[in-house]
């Protein structure tokens, strides 16, 4: 059975999401980082870095929440949670996972540091507002995309929308979405779905 190694608040709660839209069994191994669990040996066999997520699905072993979803979304590709290869959609997907990885996750992780993350003498008006406008303008490319449309490839949900919502719902708590409607409702569409739910539970 495969294990999802997690912690909540972090981003284990992507591929679980996933898992419970796939609806297939999985086993959940709370790794309690408070006690350092993850930087035991047991666990550091797994994820060298001593971060979660990571998955063990018998002999393989993946770390990085956004690899966890791609490989358990063509694992169980009967689900129709990711396009078909070959298809322009699948190219659209791809595009997305890998905004979400290099793009849009660290432009509003800058943001957070500099207006919660970092000491206050450690942050400045400069590099807050940098952040700030470099966040934004990740943000917008997705709320264009999204223009008209429930879900941002092939007109139906996929593992993305997981990915690249879970980026936007953190967006969200620090009020970058405000007056962006189409995300906005985006996002309340994929919330009001029950492995959402679970997942955040």
């Amino acid at each position: 059975m495969i294990k999802l190694y997690f912690a909540p608040r972090t981003r284990a709660t992507r591929p679980r999401w996933l898992l419970e839209q796939l609806g297939v069994p999985y086993e959940l191994v709370n790794v309690d980082l408070e006690k350092g669990e993850q930087k035991q040996l047991p666990y550091l066999r797994i994820h060298p870095l001593g971060k979660v997520p990571a998955l063990v699905d018998d002999d393989v072993v993946v770390f990085e929440s956004i690899a966890i979803c791609m490989y358990l979304a063509d694992k169980y590709i009967d689900k129709k949670l990711a396009p078909a290869l070959g298809t322009p959609e699948r190219a659209q997907y791809y595009q997305w996972m890998l905004f979400a990885a290099a793009t849009l996750e660290p432009a509003v992780a800058d943001y957070y540091e500099q207006t919660q993350g970092l000491p206050a003498e450690k942050r400045s008006p400069e590099a807050t507002a940098k952040a700030k406008e470099r966040a934004l303008a990740a943000i917008k490319v997705v709320e264009h995309a999204m223009l008209g449309k429930m879900y941002l490839v092939a007109e139906k949900l996929s593992a993305v929308d997981i990915v690249v919502g879970s980026v936007m719902r953190w967006a969200e708590s620090m009020k970058l979405l405000e007056g962006a409607p189409d995300l906005a409702s985006w996002l309340y569409e994929l919330k009001s779905h029950a492995a959402f739910k679970k997942a955040m539970a």
